[in-house]
């Protein structure tokens, strides 16, 4: 009897340290087999409706590369004239993983972190011709998104196309 309970905490110990080893080398993070996206959820209701490629999603987004520095911030945005601090971003596809692609696994109010190819981001994303100097070639960029709203493009046209008669009335 001793030996049973003995094997059955060394199987428990083990399993349990792969489980975390498992766990801290992906951070959390899970991969969406359809889409190569790497995410972790910090908020989610899967219960609302998702933005699809193409529409035009309104977020609060912070990248971080490899180091956890900042890039960027949509918090720390300094135009006075925008105090909602948000992004509006065309959802289009440019790579697998791509963070439109997580945006679009999204309901307004989640919030969500999604892992990106650094190389991918600027050279896909952006077409830039190298990399930036602060960005290390193979590296991960981290994307941590709320999303706030989204619209589609016909909902975007029709918003357009009511600011434009309102202004012309004034």
């Amino acid at each position: 009897m001793k030996f049973n309970f003995k094997l059955s905490m060394v199987t428990v110990a083990t399993f349990s340290m792969f489980a975390a080893c498992k766990n801290s080398s992906s951070g959390g993070f899970e991969t969406d087999p359809t889409t190569g996206v790497q995410y972790h959820f910090f908020n989610r209701d899967e219960k609302r409706a998702k933005p699809a490629i193409g529409d035009f999603a309104e977020v609060l987004l912070t990248l971080k590369n490899a180091n956890d520095s900042v890039i960027s911030n949509s918090h720390h945005r300094r135009r006075m004239e925008d105090s909602t601090k948000t992004i509006k971003l065309h959802l289009k596809k440019t790579f697998n993983g791509c963070i439109p692609e997580g945006i679009t696994m999204m309901t307004v109010g989640d919030s969500a972190s999604f892992k990106i190819s650094a190389d991918s981001f600027y050279l896909k994303t952006f077409q830039m011709k190298q990399l930036p100097s602060f960005i290390k070639a193979g590296s991960m960029l981290t994307a941590n998104v709320k999303l706030v709203g989204f619209e589609t493009p016909q909902q975007m046209a029709d918003d357009v196309e009511k600011r434009i008669k309102e202004r012309q009335e004034m």
